[in-house]
């Protein structure tokens, strides 16, 4: 496969600046191309992102000098020349807005502030660190942010390709698998095992009654609350 090798560049300095912007550190290009194989990443969004930092897939430009398919350069919703960052964060008649909506409502008990989600951080979400005002690292939030950024993207991204190729609509409830991509990814075991005290870190302030959980509530799904967005 032939990669756009400008396009990689500008794709990584993006995320390297608005890594910057929001911790302070500008990273190496070695620790953000690292941070593509995060642990807290589903094996599909790990490929997924690795193709959208080389800007892989076949969007927008790609169809215009394709005669027969120019068509194919335009969104199917808004009209407008497609990329993957106008699938992520610009088109105004998909339901990404509905998605990230859901993701900030979800993450809305945690004491840390929602970061927006823009093309740069989705690309280096892998690199962000939740630290409170003591200076400390909260793996939990952190590890939640990473989860939830990253599992939106890839629905985005998945739900565009079923409206696409199989011409089917969106709706709310399609978007309501969110809550459950995020359990399934936070509850995976890392090197087969699974660390019980990370995961409730995790979904620390997060959860309905967390004070009132069973014992073994990591194997059940319905604990989540994604119910603050209506996700009940």
């Amino acid at each position: 496969m032939a990669l756009d090798r400008r396009a990689t560049r500008t794709n990584v300095g993006r995320a390297k600046y608005m890594i910057n912007e929001t911790q302070g550190i500008e990273p190496s290009n070695r620790l953000f191309w690292k941070s593509l194989r995060h642990k807290d990443f589903s094996r599909k969004y790990r490929y997924f992102i690795w193709m959208t930092a080389h800007n892989g897939y076949k969007t927008g430009d790609y169809w215009t000098n394709i005669t027969n398919f120019e068509h194919r350069a335009n969104c199917v919703f808004c009209g407008e020349t497609e990329s993957m960052e106008h699938i992520l964060t610009e088109c105004e008649k998909s339901n990404h807005k509905l998605i990230w909506s859901l993701t900030e409502a979800l993450w809305q008990g945690k004491t840390m502030e929602w970061i927006n989600p823009c093309f740069g951080t989705i690309l280096g979400c892998g690199l962000i660190k939740m630290i409170n005002d003591e200076g400390k690292h909260l793996a939990g939030d952190s590890r939640l942010f990473r989860i939830m950024v990253s599992e939106s993207a890839y629905l985005i991204w998945k739900l565009r390709c079923e409206a696409v190729i199989q011409g089917k609509e969106i709706s709310k409830i399609e978007a309501n698998r969110l809550e459950l991509n995020c359990l399934l990814a936070s509850t995976k075991p890392t090197k087969g095992r699974l660390d019980k005290r990370l995961v409730k870190n995790t979904w620390l302030e997060v959860l309905r009654e967390q004070d009132n959980l069973p014992e073994e509530w990591l194997g059940e799904g319905g604990v989540l609350v994604g119910i603050r967005a209506g996700m009940g």
